[in-house]
């Protein structure tokens, strides 16, 4: 499942000097292919010899610019970008087939849940002992976690990330006299009161998707699957999914939800006029709201997303992205470190979120100055600034399978039941669960009990 939809991105400059700076030395630790020596304690992954050519696959809007950027300051180590579609049926599938047949790109993107499953196809390379384990402190503790799945190990980069936030609009909420909630109690009594004063208006339309469910979830303190040695456990309806199925579930069933499913017309009509007040989503919707609701410029405003208690500090992400190293390359320090310089250098990340409008998942990342700028499409305020302090509060514990298109597919289906009225949340979990053990056992996993 691709969960960054393929729209134009709000643009941004490049970097100023100071945060140039920053990022500079933490990159100098890494060092260039060209000058860096071999990569302690790996034994099978030294510097390469000679002039060294990467292959590297890539849907991220504008990556032709980064790449061109590295290979000039690089004359030993290129790299050639192949524009690969987003997607199961493009990029992964793509990927899968090039497993199989043994001939893979030395590096390519990789949202953070398709991870294991090329793992378990044997596909990744851990390149920690390439000059990387040591940059772990680099990036937001949740990611590392998705590309280590909690070893002493890393078999990709963080890259970009989708913390969740609620937007707003702030004008709506003055007329209908309701305060921007602190919690999902608070946000279901703003639901009732919106809805009863003009029923043809809806304070959210909830859960109609999978992975926007996954981020609820998460932020609730999901804890869906996890790998003891070579066991997999998983846990797709635990408890507090389970408590999150039944919270969306009561205000769909008490039609206190509209049924306008993300990024489709009826949706963005709803943002547009007036009818839809608020969208609980990741950072990568700053610019998405933009372009979908124009009418309402100025209107908007970002919040923390609201909390299952008072004075909690909890979130969950929606997408986001990974540099993978492949087994089967030739040069994986150097591919390892063209990973890291592409999370961490200040003038790729300037021309990554200006062409591809990615939210770094390195920590020094906040600090880009155009990330910090205020917007006047919402009031000028510094949304980043919202999504800085939720990237920090994403639960580490989370982590996704090993067969997670099965597992898209089944809350795909949960979430369709509970929009059509045809069924609820809690007993597509049921089902999700059993199917994912299935698919695992059908892969030849062990899987717990």
């Amino acid at each position: 499942m691709n969960k960054t939809p393929s729209r134009d991105r709000v643009r941004h400059s490049l970097l100023a000097a100071g945060l140039a700076a920053a990022l500079t030395a933490s990159l100098a630790a890494c060092g260039s292919s060209s000058s860096s020596p071999a990569a302690a304690g790996g034994g099978d992954c030294q510097k390469s010899s000679g002039k060294v050519t990467l292959t590297y696959w890539s849907w991220v809007p504008g990556m032709d610019k980064v790449v061109a950027l590295w290979n000039s300051s690089h004359p030993d180590v290129q790299v050639s970008l192949e524009n690969v579609p987003s997607g199961d049926k493009g990029t992964y599938q793509k990927l899968s087939n090039a497993v199989k047949a043994g001939s893979t790109p030395d590096l390519s993107t990789m949202e953070y849940d398709h991870l294991p499953e090329y793992r378990l196809q044997g596909g990744l390379r851990d390149v920690a002992g390439c000059g990387v384990a040591s940059h772990q402190g680099d990036f937001q503790d949740w990611t590392w976690r998705q590309v280590s799945f909690g070893e002493n190990a890393a078999y990709a980069i963080p890259q970009d990330t989708g913390p969740m936030a609620l937007y707003y609009r702030t004008d709506l909420f003055a007329k209908y006299g309701i305060a921007v909630p602190q919690t999902w109690a608070d946000f279901e009594a703003a639901a009732k009161q919106v809805h009863q004063a003009d029923p043809s208006v809806y304070l959210s339309n909830g859960a109609t998707g999978g992975a926007w469910f996954a981020s609820m979830a998460w932020q609730h303190g999901a804890s869906w699957f996890s790998l003891d040695k070579d066991a997999w456990k998983a846990s797709v309806n635990d408890k507090a999914t389970q408590e999150t199925a039944e919270y969306w579930q009561r205000l769909r069933s008490e039609g206190l939800l509209s049924n306008a499913i993300d990024f489709s017309d009826q949706f963005n009509q709803g943002l547009n006029e007036d009818k839809l007040l608020t969208w609980a989503a990741p950072v990568w919707a700053v610019p998405l709201v933009k372009t979908d609701a124009p009418k309402t410029a100025g209107k908007w405003g970002v919040a923390p997303l609201p909390q299952w208690n008072a004075g909690e500090a909890a979130n969950g992400n929606w997408g986001g992205s990974s540099t993978a190293v492949f087994k089967n390359s030739k040069h994986p320090y150097e591919a390892a470190q063209f990973a890291l310089w592409l999370s961490t250098d200040p003038q790729a990340l300037a021309l990554e979120i200006t062409n591809g409008g990615l939210y770094p998942a390195a920590k020094a990342g906040a600090a880009l100055p155009e990330l910090q700028q205020p917007d006047p499409f919402y009031g000028d305020q510094k949304v980043y600034d919202v999504f800085a302090k939720a990237s920090g509060e994403v639960n580490t514990g989370f982590q996704w399978g090993p067969v997670m298109t099965n597992t898209y597919g089944a809350l795909g289906d949960a979430v369709n039941a509970s929009v059509n009225g045809t069924g609820s949340l809690s007993a597509g979990l049921d089902a999700a669960q059993r199917k994912t053990v299935d698919a695992m056992k059908q892969q030849g996993l062990k899987v717990q009990q």
